[in-house]
């Protein structure tokens, strides 16, 4: 979004003179503004600091980096069988799922991202994910970061 475009906006006339003009798009530059109060704000905040160390989001947290690299993977292989099944076929993936495709169709009917063939999928899918998640934190973070640190005592010295 241009700056002209934002001083035409309610509430963001003045903010749109804050935007440098080295940033091609407001939306991030903002956004990332937001952010950094946000996560500098926390601390100070009681109930959004005690929602954060809620033992789940702990979890999820020790979990991150894991879950990171491996959403996207699950989300290709059985997401998109799933969703397929479920009424959501892509044109890319069709081809190869014409097995899966309406499946088992569910109502796209509703307000976005809240639709039947959505939500129905996703209580298969986030528990998977925080699992496969969990195995590869167990088998592959743990081991590798006690790895590192028995190579970075090998260097210090003694």
């Amino acid at each position: 979004m241009g700056t002209q475009v934002l001083r035409q906006q309610p509430g963001w006339y003045f903010l749109s003179y804050l935007n440098p003009s080295s940033v091609a798009d407001s939306k991030w530059f903002f956004l990332f503004i937001a952010s950094t109060l946000f996560v500098a704000s926390i601390p100070r905040i009681p109930l959004v600091k005690a929602f954060f160390e809620t033992r789940f989001i702990q979890y999820l947290g020790h979990i991150s980096f894991s879950l990171y690299l491996i959403h996207g993977p699950v989300l290709w292989t059985l997401g998109d069988r799933i969703y397929t099944a479920a009424g959501w076929a892509r044109p890319a993936s069709t081809p190869h799922l014409q097995g899966w495709v309406d499946l088992l169709p569910l109502s796209q009917e509703g307000p976005y991202g809240l639709e039947w063939a959505f939500i129905l999928p996703h209580l298969i899918l986030l528990p998977f994910t925080l699992w496969v998640a969990e195995l590869a934190t167990k088998t592959f973070d743990k081991p590798s970061v006690k790895i590192s640190r028995w190579l970075h005592g090998l260097t210090l010295p003694r």
